[in-house]
């Protein structure tokens, strides 16, 4: 069947039509093709329908074309952040957020599993360490509200502290932490004012102290930073004035009767509360009425066998012939009487050594002891020192030929105390 001129040209349109339309379906699928909007509808359905097949395609398709891969790499990237958000919103309770938390580590996971993305492999970590992160804090968040419907508002503050700011629950946490601190003060407040209705002037330092108590104990171990806080800062700052006040006028009864020993206690009582300079001009009066223990006095010059440390020790020297051991001490008149004890401490029974001692007041000879010796009994010694500007102890030996030369201790110079003028 031979065909005509008119059918010829029909097939030849048919033919044309035919390679156009292959044509538009090969630039469709290449140039034209619309690999973004494929790509999101199937990132955004992959958490419901798990399909990864167009995924893959798409990266299969263009692998070899950088620039698009890049795009595609992109687009992926921020999806996946997508997921994570939708996973970041408020939830009714714990177990829905326990559900939804375990719904996005198994999206995470499956798609990294299936996908051919290699970029988005390399952030997994960084992926299950953001969910964990905003699902602790959403547990804190619940821990919270369950501790503060308790009303148990430090743990609540506690709890509510641990929110991170890019948590979808963080914009509700100020007002709640605010109510967490009135509520936790009010509790403080009327903790205190049970012990408050109690003062009398019997009992006010002991009374005063224990509010206190309380306060630096809510301060120090509670879970609310309450130094932030301006009421309870007054409120402390309040109990510490009326503790001042009670506290000065016992110093200075107990200075003015002279009592400065007992004025000292109080000072170091005083300590747990104050600062030392609280008390500066009392205390500094009480300390220039208070004895000098004689090892804590300055030494002007020092000769011979004498060690001064802990304690005052004279040695043995390891000579035959006589040493002078002298220690000096500048008391400028400050004091009115020198109390000690010589107490031997010498275990060497075979030594025969005998020690006398002298002590001089500028000069003038007020101390003679003429004989002591390993077995000596402790000798109590109580001196009057007033207008003495120099104190000299000098100790001298007399060895027998026959004792021990090596170096030892002999006495110590015990409880020396010298009482102020």
């Amino acid at each position: 069947m031979e065909f005509g001129k008119k059918e010829k040209i029909l097939v030849s349109i048919i033919l044309g039509c035919v390679v156009i339309l292959f044509g538009i379906f090969i630039l469709k699928n290449s140039i034209f093709y619309d690999y973004e909007k494929s790509l999101n509808a199937s990132l955004v359905s992959y958490p419901d329908s798990k399909d990864i097949s167009k995924i893959n395609n798409i990266l299969e398709r263009y692998q070899n074309n950088e620039i698009i891969t890049n795009k595609i790499n992109k687009l992926i990237l921020n999806n996946i952040d997508l997921w994570i958000d939708n996973f970041n919103k408020d939830y009714k309770n714990i177990k829905d957020l326990d559900s939804s938390y375990n719904e996005i580590k198994e999206v995470i996971k499956d798609y990294l599993k299936e996908s051919k993305d290699k970029v988005a492999k390399n952030h997994e970590t960084e992926y299950y360490d953001l969910i964990e992160r905003l699902y602790l804090s959403k547990k804190d968040y619940f821990s919270g509200l369950e501790y503060y419907q308790n009303e148990d508002f430090g743990a609540a503050y506690e709890s509510f502290n641990k929110v991170i700011k890019i948590d979808s629950s963080f914009n509700l946490i100020p007002p709640l932490i605010d109510n967490c601190i009135n509520n936790y003060l009010d509790k403080i407040y009327k903790e205190v004012n049970t012990y408050e209705e109690q003062i009398d002037d019997n009992n006010r330092k002991d009374i005063l102290k224990k509010i206190l108590d309380i306060l630096n104990n809510y301060q120090n171990k509670g879970s609310i930073d309450l130094s932030i806080s301006k009421s309870f800062n007054e409120t402390k700052d309040k109990y510490l004035s009326q503790l001042q006040q009670v506290y000065e006028e016992e110093l200075l009864k107990l200075v003015d009767s002279k009592k400065y020993e007992e004025a000292k206690n109080v000072l170091d009582e005083v300590g747990t509360y104050f600062i030392e300079d609280t008390f500066k001009n009392i205390r500094e009066d009480i300390n220039n009425h208070l004895p000098v223990n004689l090892k804590e006095l300055p030494v002007a010059s020092k000769s011979g066998w004498w060690v001064i440390g802990d304690k005052i020790i004279l040695q043995k020297g390891p000579y035959k012939d006589l040493e002078s051991n002298i220690l000096v001490y500048n008391l400028n008149k400050e004091y009115k009487n020198l109390s000690f004890d010589i107490v031997s401490l010498s275990k060497v029974k075979k030594d025969n050594t005998n020690m006398y001692l002298k002590i001089y007041s500028d000069n003038k000879l007020i101390y003679t002891l003429d004989y002591f010796t390993y077995n000596s009994n402790k000798i109590k010694c109580n001196l009057n020192v007033s207008n003495t500007m120099e104190l000299k102890i000098e100790a001298y030996y007399n060895i027998d030929s026959k004792s021990d030369m090596s170096l030892f201790d002999f006495l110590e110079l015990e409880n020396g105390i010298l009482e102020k003028s």
